[in-house]
This record gives structure tokens, sequence and C-alpha cells, in this order.
């Protein structure tokens, strides 16, 4: 199974911090350490806990 990072996109009210700033350089880090990314959307908390689920085995 192929290790997987997910990556919770902005919602846009949160103010982006030294935390919460992932590039896309850093991205590809993860890439080229094996990880399949999987990009979380903005939305509802429903739609979002969704997306993981669905991306899960």
């Amino acid at each position: 199974m192929k290790k997987r990072v997910f990556f919770i996109r902005n919602p846009g009210f949160i103010t982006p911090t030294q935390a919460r700033r992932i590039s896309f350089e850093e991205e590809e880090i993860y890439r080229n350490f094996g990880f399949e990314i999987v990009s979380v959307e903005a939305g509802s908390l429903l739609d979002r806990v969704a997306a993981i689920k669905g991306a899960l085995p």
C-alpha cells in the first residue's frame, strides 16, 4: 500500500502562519519520498471528512 499524506486546504478564513503554510515545493518533497498526495479541498467539515474517508483503503 502506498503511503499517503493528506493536505487540508485552507478554507479561506484562517490566516496563514509558518505552521500552516506548505508550498508546492514542499509537497514535491513528499512525492519524492514516495507519498501519494491527497488534497482535501475547502468545504464543510462533513465534506472534508467524506473526502478523507473516501481516500482510505
